[in-house]
């Protein structure tokens, strides 16, 4: 009379149930499982796919930011928003065309006709001015970056 053990078996989906088989065939079962494992070693060791570990449960650092780094950063967007109206517009339109437009400030006191240390003087004053207004709010390191 052949003798019966109990197995546990996963399915694809990875339910569990238990199956009666032989002796004959749980031993077999039992090697190929281990050569299935060395295997897996074996190849693991040489590369691993990161969707194998998050399949295992790894969790990785994303390049994207935090919900709070999001809402920081944005904070200090609208407080630098905020800051830039307080100016004239005058004021404004200086720091649009010297910053975000690339307009060399020599350029713009030759438009209007002045020289070019009023148009420096103006930015110095454009900058002390956001300085105050954002000092404390930004570490000094970024404070002298943005501001300068």
């Amino acid at each position: 009379m052949e003798e019966y053990v109990k197995l546990e078996y996963i399915d694809d989906e990875g339910n569990v149930s238990e199956v009666e088989v032989s002796k004959q065939f749980a031993e077999k079962y039992m090697e190929w499982r281990k050569k299935e494992k060395r295997i897996e070693r074996k190849e693991t060791r040489r590369h691993v796919s990161r969707d194998m570990l998050l399949e295992k449960g790894w969790e990785f650092a994303t390049n994207e930011p935090s919900s709070l780094e999001e809402k920081i950063r944005q904070e200090k967007i609208n407080k630098v928003v905020d800051a830039l109206f307080t100016l004239t517009e005058k004021q404004r339109n200086l720091v649009k065309e010297v910053f975000y437009e690339g307009v060399p400030m020599v350029e713009i006191a030759k438009r209007e006709g002045v020289d070019s240390s009023a148009i420096r003087h103006r930015m110095k004053r454009i900058r002390d001015r956001l300085r105050k207004q954002l000092s404390g709010y930004f570490e000094e390191k970024e404070n002298k970056s943005i501001t300068k």
